[in-house]
């Protein structure tokens, strides 16, 4: 039995293939990952959830900026019919850009890195070459605002939010929001009006940038939960606010923890900023 896995959707092996059938610019390629993309990963990788702390990401991002990717293209049943036996049959198909759910519902545009990473998510999908900035802007185009490179890799999946794909789109400086001071300002100046919490922090929810937290995670350490609950309502109205958090957050969510008896004794992950509010 064929390995589909290696196979484009007409059944052919890609080793030894290239895209010369698509534009001059991709005549040699043959579907191979980017080297600045691996490269970037592995050291993204490596960094596990101290790369809050570092370039790490934003390394990836701009390797991804004269990068080629692949976009999936995938049969879809058009017209229908019946054979005289009474069977219903295809009588077209149609290839179309797919977009999948992520984790929280909303649509993410699946790419790929690779032929190979293609295959193993889909065998029939047949790649087209892209660049990244037409894919960013493909994305923001068709409101699915995400991409996902590689979806099920472990060693190359990202998730490019909405800030990240306007800045390769325009070819910005990007960075992740929890590394930008106008975001974390606009934070700290909000927070300061929640007066029953002793503390906030800003925590990198997803230095993978995997979908597996959100962007930003608000925490505010607090000994009269309902008091600090009754006070988000204004909070997350001034932070709607920002220009700053609405262009450069992905997501964001607020949630509380309940000051120790010792104070403030929580550690937060690798990358956090923490702010005292009441002494």
């Amino acid at each position: 039995m064929a390995d589909h896995r290696k196979a484009d959707s007409a059944g052919f092996p890609w080793e030894g293939r290239t895209f010369d059938h698509h534009d001059t610019e991709y005549k040699d390629d043959d579907g191979s990952i980017p080297p600045a993309f691996r490269d970037a990963m592995g050291v993204l990788r490596q960094r596990g959830v101290r790369a809050a702390e570092t370039d790490a990401l934003v390394a990836v991002v701009d390797a991804l900026r004269d990068a080629r990717l692949l976009v999936p293209l995938v049969a879809e049943a058009g017209d229908v019919g019946t054979t005289p036996e009474g069977r219903v049959v295809d009588k077209t198909q149609e290839l179309s850009i797919p977009t999948v759910a992520g984790p929280d519902g909303a649509p993410i545009l699946p790419v790929f890195s690779s032929a190979s990473a293609m295959q193993v998510w889909n065998s029939k999908a047949r790649p087209v070459p892209a660049s990244t900035q037409r894919v960013a802007v493909a994305a923001l185009e068709e409101d699915a605002q995400r991409v996902v490179i590689d979806a099920g890799s472990d060693e190359t999946e990202l998730v490019l939010g909405a800030p990240a794909l306007r800045a390769i789109a325009v070819g910005e400086p990007w960075r992740p929001a929890y590394r930008e001071s106008d975001v974390t300002d606009a934070i700290r100046a909000a927070a300061a009006e929640v007066r029953s919490a002793a503390a906030v922090a800003i925590v990198p929810g997803d230095p993978q940038s995997r979908l597996h937290g959100a962007e930003l995670m608000i925490v505010f350490v607090t000994a009269d939960e309902t008091a600090t609950r009754s006070q988000l309502g204004q909070f997350t109205q001034r932070l709607a606010n920002s220009e700053a958090v609405a262009t450069l957050a992905a997501s964001v969510r607020v949630s509380l923890y309940p000051m120790g008896a010792q104070g403030i004794d929580v550690e937060f992950p690798p990358g956090s900023l923490v702010a005292r509010l009441q002494s």
